[in-house]
């Protein structure tokens, strides 16, 4: 009731201040959104499910379907939405791929979380669960019943709140889209719904319309995960152990159990990690082999001018006039400048968060209300508004600057916050009493304490927060407005991305740009941050 209420109140507060004319259609473009987003979700879960089931308990399915998925979930999403999109609209008849290309960019930004979170609760399992299932004859259907599917449950669920997320804020880049053809004319493909009302209002200069829609759209976002996330959370949260659920408790020997879960568990683990550790030095050098070498055959090909006829047409179309490409190493530069400054400025308030987490006993109480009010801000459809409102007052380039550095910080500081704050309340509160007792207080408290304790997760939030990152700094790098001549840039990656597909309509060059964009995400994923990840992963609290 209260969420109708809320709703309600807003539909008649922006007809009484906006006008019925212009809000009147919003409840309809709402649900089609809320539509949209909810069967792609579906979708989602089902190929998740399904794969994700299978690439963990299938060795050879998770040499192809991890990999495949890993590398699926690096390469920037608004990179190649243009391409499939130019692909879908000329396979399919007008208006369905324009549909179809809405419900597949909403799908990849889905997806991952859902596959990895099912893959990791499956291979979580305890042997010893595994053990006792086997010996009582709970096979085929009956072990996906009640082994795989409890101990997946809670993990999916907290995919699907990171998947939901994530789909909505897509949505504004899902459903307004413009960019160049090959004669380098500019066309707008669009589907209906609350983030195409949004693109549109904010097109035609009608900032208080397309703030409404941000509004309308965090509102919808807040309510849903209150009443179903937080409560199917809530309820999963109280089943009982997965053991329980499938050995009577007349039939458990907890000793023997315990014997088996040690000595095979921690069997199972030291040969995990060292496949993992193998095949991950492999694929880290193999990705980076392929990857200067594609790059050197390149520049070989641009400089050389070979009288070779495929490679002519090749090197002339990566060289087109306008394209740029001389820029790269320096822009790469830029754009990643841009993404270091707004993640340092997202480090310094989560280990505000995470000392305040310690020390402060009442600071959950707040945290957690203001953390679920901050992620439901969709964020890709407060960054055109925001940046036409602060261009009304500021030079145009340091209004872009602005309203890119915050779109960074609010699409990377949610999982800086939730793993790091999640750790930090996890320290046992005898630790912190004896270590008072002791004298260890204030910085040193911090530094040989908190800072040690909540190190893994940090590096796991910040590994999750550049992907993030480089998944919208896209989007801020170029703005393209309704009846301006020239669009607004910033020097980076995305701005020579956007210049390829919005302005040249140049396919292979987008392809070319967004192979370089991509090969730097997964290098610095596999070079810097998993490796900090393994080096860290031995450090912990523990209180006896």
């Amino acid at each position: 009731m209260a969420a109708f209420a809320a709703l309600l109140a807003t539909y008649l507060l922006g007809s009484y201040y906006i006008g019925m004319s212009v809000v009147v259609d919003v409840p309809y473009y709402a649900l089609l959104s809320l539509g949209r987003v909810a069967i792609v979700y579906f979708i989602s879960l089902g190929v998740g499910l399904a794969f994700g089931i299978l690439a963990a308990t299938n060795k050879h399915a998770e040499r192809v379907l991890v990999p495949l998925f890993d590398i699926g979930q690096s390469v920037p999403i608004l990179g190649y939405f243009p391409v499939v999109l130019t692909f879908l609209i000329i396979a399919f008849p007008h208006g369905v791929g324009n549909e179809i290309g809405a419900d597949f960019l909403l799908f990849t930004a889905m997806e991952w979380d859902i596959f990895f979170g099912v893959v990791g609760a499956v291979k979580n399992i305890p042997s010893s669960v595994e053990e006792a299932a086997r010996g009582y004859g709970f096979t085929g259907s009956n072990h996906l019943r009640y082994v795989v599917i409890p101990a997946v449950l809670p993990a999916l669920l907290s995919a699907s709140v990171l998947a939901w997320n994530d789909g909505w804020t897509f949505d504004v880049a899902s459903e307004f889209v413009q960019f160049a053809n090959s004669a380098g004319k500019l066309t707008t493909y669009s589907v209906t719904g609350l983030g195409s009302y949004i693109q549109l209002a904010t097109q035609q200069g009608h900032i208080i319309v397309s703030w409404y829609g941000v509004l309308v759209m965090g509102e919808i976002i807040f309510i849903t995960n209150q009443l179903i996330w937080h409560q199917l959370q809530n309820r999963v949260a109280t089943h009982k152990p997965v053991l329980a659920t499938i050995i009577r408790p007349d039939l458990q020997s907890p000793l023997r159990l315990r014997r088996r879960f040690r000595r095979l568990f921690g069997l199972r683990i030291r040969q995990v990690a060292q496949t993992v550790r193998v095949s991950e030095q492999l694929s880290t050098r193999a990705l980076a082999v392929v990857f200067v070498v594609v790059l050197s055959v390149v520049g070989f090909l641009v400089y050389a001018h070979l009288p070779i006829r495929g490679l002519q047409a090749f090197v002339s179309d990566i060289t087109r006039p306008g394209g740029q490409l001389s820029n790269v190493p320096l822009y790469s530069l830029f754009t990643i400048g841009r993404l270091f400054a707004a993640y340092i400025t997202c480090v310094g308030i989560t280990l505000l968060c995470a000392v305040l987490a310690v020390t402060k006993k009442n600071f959950a109480r707040y945290f957690y209300p203001l953390y679920d009010l901050g992620r439901s801000v969709p964020y890709l459809a407060v960054f055109l508004p925001l940046f036409v409102t602060l261009h009304g007052s500021l030079p145009t380039g340091v209004s872009q600057e602005i309203a890119s550095f915050i779109l960074l910080m609010l699409a990377m500081v949610w999982y800086l916050l939730f793993n790091v704050v999640t750790a930090a309340r996890a320290l046992p509160t005898e630790l912190i009493e004896v270590s008072a007792v002791f004298g260890v207080k204030g910085w040193k408290r911090v530094t040989d304490i908190i800072l040690p304790a909540v190190l893994p997760a940090f590096i796991t939030g910040s590994l999750l927060a550049w992907g993030g990152g480089w998944n919208v700094v896209i989007y801020s790098e170029y703005v393209q407005l309704a009846g301006q001549s020239t669009p607004y840039v910033l020097p980076g990656l995305g701005y020579l991305l956007d210049n390829a597909a919005y302005v040249l309509g140049d396919i292979p060059l987008v392809v070319f740009f967004l192979f370089i964009m991509s090969g730097i995400v997964i290098l610095l994923e596999r070079l810097v941050w998993r490796r900090l990840l393994k080096r860290v992963e031995r450090f912990g609290v523990e209180f006896n």
